[in-house]
């Protein structure tokens, strides 16, 4: 038929996260994990400008009825980062999160992860890839 499995991991550090990827790879063509310590959080918003990551929290935040913690308003950088991985996390607020972003201003890395993921469906690569 022609159909691939593909698994799409963080790079969770867990002792759990690391039993999963072995055992499990050998049931799908290829697994694509995020680099090691990344969670999904970090590659959804990785190289998004500071301006661009506030504006979009501020609005997802508006849209789902939840406040933004009042400590990340002032934050920019790797503060600014952290406070939105854990937002985003705590509020379940990832895919909505992308699609709030300007198509021109998507993450640098959950770009390379999706090629990585459209590779491994089209067969251009298999196995177990570490991005």
């Amino acid at each position: 038929m022609g159909l691939r499995a593909v698994a799409a991991i963080d790079g969770d550090k867990a002792v759990s996260a690391k039993r999963f990827v072995e055992p499990d790879q050998e049931r799908a063509d290829a697994v694509v994990r995020l680099p090691e310590g990344k969670a999904i959080e970090a590659a959804i918003i990785e190289g998004v400008a500071d301006d661009v990551l506030t504006h979009a929290l501020q609005e997802l935040a508006a849209a789902a009825g939840v406040d933004l913690p009042s400590a990340m308003k002032g934050d920019v950088g790797h503060d600014l980062h952290k406070s939105a991985m854990h937002f985003i996390k705590k509020n379940s607020l990832h895919g909505p999160l992308i699609d709030s972003l300007p198509p021109d201003d998507l993450p640098v890395l959950g770009r390379r992860y999706l090629k990585t993921l459209m590779d491994a469906a089209t067969g251009k690569c298999e196995g177990f890839v570490q991005l």
